[in-house]
């Protein structure tokens, strides 16, 4: 009877003790949060560029966001090393938190 009770414990437990598997969502929801100021340094430097101005927003909103997306690789590894996770993962950005590029015209 201890055997048995053992070995339900141990086949219970060990699928989490292995490896959960990455909620894409949250993933998501990471990686729109530390992209809003980059986002918003994007959108700054459109109007800018918008009303002939120049500046150096966009250059700072690439810098801030390779460092989130480097932050983001360390916490979530697994999503790292699936180009599949990667691509649901944008999927779920662009319905949170679309890239202002891709929402915003720029007036020539």
């Amino acid at each position: 009877m201890k055997r048995l009770s053992l070995a339900f414990v141990a086949l219970t437990l060990l699928p989490g003790m292995v490896s959960a598997a990455p909620d894409l969502h949250d993933a998501a929801k990471d990686a729109c949060k530390c992209l809003k100021e980059p986002y918003d340094q994007v959108k700054r430097a459109i109007e800018s560029t918008n009303k002939a101005k120049t500046s150096g927003d966009m250059m700072k909103a690439i810098n801030a966001s390779n460092r989130c997306l480097e932050a983001l690789v360390e916490r979530y590894p697994e999503i790292d090393r699936s180009d599949e996770l990667k691509d649901k993962v944008m999927d779920l950005m662009e319905e949170l938190c679309p890239n202002p590029e891709s929402v915003t015209e720029i007036n020539p």
